[in-house]
């Protein structure tokens, strides 16, 4: 054996005989058995693998894996990124399949000289193998892998990570949507053939419900276990994670510390982003599917920031029962991956070596949301903004920070303020520096005052077509607080023709037709919004407030369930909390639901004063109501009156507190 060669178990004692196929040597291992290299009789090099029954400790194992071979062999062949089964055959204690070969990863200078055989036939395109047809070049063949391309490269260059992680992410789609799964994702498993990568091992496809047997590799296993298109989809994720930053898979979520020196380190921020949650602990926050996955690696292609789409999830997890107010932060929040990742105003860029990296490494550690990245964010900002006291970037992040470490209750603390206000001294004639000004005097109950700074932000510059969206979908949200609802549709439609799929835009279109108790206009853009960020709490949590109001109370307990296990609660919690609640509707209506929810609500501490206040005005019990109310008033967790429609506005009571709050009579 030449050196460097593989090292592979012995040959089979006694070689098969596979018909019309001649066996030339071993060229893989595996735990179930060989890979041969073989010619067939019209002389074509393939690839044989054989399966034997003593690798098993059990006979029903060695079976499932040959009805799984039975059920894929036609499917290999629908779909350019799986490798195409061309025949299979079975003797009593082994089976074999035949595929098409793998491109040669032996080096050129490795390989022979080509001869007259050779020499005239053309490279197949981005494919080391000079001549798949002849056995000219056996002794020296060895199949390109994935494993072997990051060997070689270190990395893959974030465009072409890209470009395999859609092909695989579409042929797992396939392969799912046939009621199959792979069940050992991972690179030694995806071969180059042509040039083109594609999932290999098809001996280890099964049927979704035969496929729970403990296979698969380390690392690429869920925390869940293997067997389920869920962890076929962590195993993508730990695969594209090896590919583009070139560590391995027990080292995930760390990043290169040299990431920012890479020229595409932006996309691969965006990538990172994509993979984060396809590997999360919990299969419930991974994508629901494949095509979901698939969508988001095309958004990508398309340059749409799947970052700044994940703002919400990432930099905020909504507390439960919050309304327009809170969801006015989440917006804003998005300006961070807004900005950093769009900007092109090379002024808003910092000629001090050091920053911008800073500023990148800020960005990335705010996505992790959790309060100890959200420190290290504001570190990096800090001293991004200490080293260049004019970066407007860097200022723009330490605010957004600053929002996401807000309590939420009461006036704005004194460090966003000052935050506020250091953005308006650096950048007084940018969007952004308005923004965060009209969102200080929110907090600080200066509607009218948030109102006039959310305009002359549409007024100003914006760092791309996308923030300028974001500034119309923000002074829309203002207006719908201050009750001009038509105003505020007007102002998201103009954000909707920079921003045709954003699903917080989607989600804000919905809170406006409810507002005007436009019930199936909202429904409909609550599930566009789902749609589009199917991990957004707050958009089930809205249909279910649209059910509520439709008297469609089962759906709204089943959204409202979607709901808390999106933000975290306890799924015993949850399951009682929201069986009892159809069991009081089942037993006594809608009379039976809102009482159920109020005996729960009672129980809290300290107790919700506004949300209190609702139950009981859905009660019609209206002096408790208006108790509860003002109490929210003077705790300063009033949220969102405009959008609450269980209130009589005609009531004194009720006109008193909205004239407090500035809400249009």
């Amino acid at each position: 054996m030449r050196p460097g060669s593989p090292v592979l178990e012995p040959a089979l004692a006694a070689v098969p005989v596979i018909p019309e196929h001649e066996l030339l040597r071993p060229i893989a291992s595996g735990a179930y058995g060989q890979v041969w290299l073989a010619r067939s009789a019209l002389g074509t090099l393939r690839a044989v693998k054989i399966v034997r029954r003593d690798r098993f400790d059990r006979a029903e194992d060695f079976e499932r894996e040959f009805r799984g071979l039975q059920r894929f062999e036609p499917v290999s062949r629908t779909h350019e990124a799986l490798v195409d089964i061309l025949q299979i055959g079975r003797q009593d204690d082994w089976f074999y399949y035949v595929m098409e070969l793998a491109d040669d990863a032996t080096p050129k200078g490795e390989q022979p000289a080509a001869d007259s055989t050779t020499k005239d036939r053309p490279s197949l395109p981005g494919s080391p193998l000079h001549n798949p047809h002849s056995a000219f070049h056996t002794p020296y063949y060895k199949p390109l892998t994935l494993r072997q391309r990051i060997r070689d490269l270190g990395f893959l260059p974030a465009a072409e990570a890209l470009v395999l992680g859609r092909r695989l992410a579409a042929a797992l789609a396939h392969l799912h949507a046939q009621g199959l799964v792979h069940r050992d994702v991972k690179p030694s498993n995806i071969l180059y053939i042509g040039g083109q990568p594609k999932l290999a091992d098809a001996g280890l496809v099964a049927a979704v419900d035969d496929a729970r047997s403990l296979v698969g590799t380390p690392g690429y296993i869920p925390p869940e276990g293997p067997g389920t298109p869920q962890a076929d989809i962590y195993g993508l994720g730990k695969v594209l994670y090896e590919a583009a930053f070139g560590k391995d898979r027990q080292d995930f979520p760390q990043l290169p510390p040299d990431l920012t020196t890479r020229s595409d380190h932006a996309t691969l921020l965006e990538l990172n982003e994509i993979i984060a949650k396809a590997c999360d602990q919990d299969p419930r926050r991974r994508h629901a599917n494949s095509e979901s996955l698939l969508a988001e690696l095309e958004l990508s292609k398309r340059g749409g920031s799947v970052r700044r789409r994940r703002s919400l999830s990432h930099l905020w997890a909504v507390g439960s029962k919050v309304g327009l107010a809170a969801s006015l932060l989440a917006t804003i929040v998005v300006a961070s991956a807004w900005v950093h990742s769009r900007i092109r105003d090379a002024e808003l860029h910092s000629a001090v070596p050091g920053v911008d990296e800073l500023v990148a490494e800020g960005d990335m550690y705010s996505l992790g949301g959790t309060p100890e990245r959200l420190s290290n964010s504001l570190s990096s900002f800090s001293e991004a903004a200490t080293l260049d006291p004019k970066c407007s970037k860097a200022f723009i992040g330490i605010f957004c920070i600053r929002m996401a470490q807000e309590d939420r209750t009461g006036k704005a603390s004194s460090n966003l303020q000052r935050a506020a206000a250091d953005l308006m001294r650096v950048s007084p004639n940018s969007a952004e520096a308005h923004i965060a000004a009209a969102f200080v005097k929110f907090c600080d109950r200066q509607l009218a005052e948030a109102l006039e700074e959310a305009r002359r932000a549409t007024k100003m510059r914006a760092a791309s077509k996308d923030g300028l969206g974001m500034v119309h979908l923000l002074y829309g949200l203002y207006l719908l607080n201050a009750g001009y609802t038509d105003d505020a549709l007007r102002e998201y439609r103009i954000a909707k023709q920079f921003s045709p799929a954003d699903p917080i835009l989607e989600k804000h279109l919905g809170y406006a037709y409810l507002a005007k108790r436009n019930f199936p206009e909202a429904l409909k853009q609550f599930q566009k919004s789902v749609s589009l960020e199917e991990r957004d709490s707050d958009a089930y949590e809205s249909i279910g407030r649209v059910c509520e109001e439709l008297g469609d109370f089962p759906t709204a307990i089943e959204a409202s369930r979607q709901c808390d296990l999106k933000r975290g609660a306890d799924p015993a919690w949850v399951k009682k909390f929201y069986d009892d609640l159809l069991q009081a509707f089942r037993e006594r209506g809608a009379q039976g639901y809102w009482e159920k929810r109020l005996d729960y609500a009672r129980m809290e501490t300290p107790p919700d004063a506004h949300y209190l206040a609702t139950l009981y005005a859905r009660l019609n019990q209206t002096e408790a109501a208006y108790k509860w109310l003002q109490a929210a008033y003077d705790q300063g967790t009033l949220r969102d009156l405009y959008y609450d429609l269980c209130w009589n506005h005609s009531d004194p009571r009720f006109k008193e507190i909205a004239a407090k709050v500035g809400l249009r009579p």
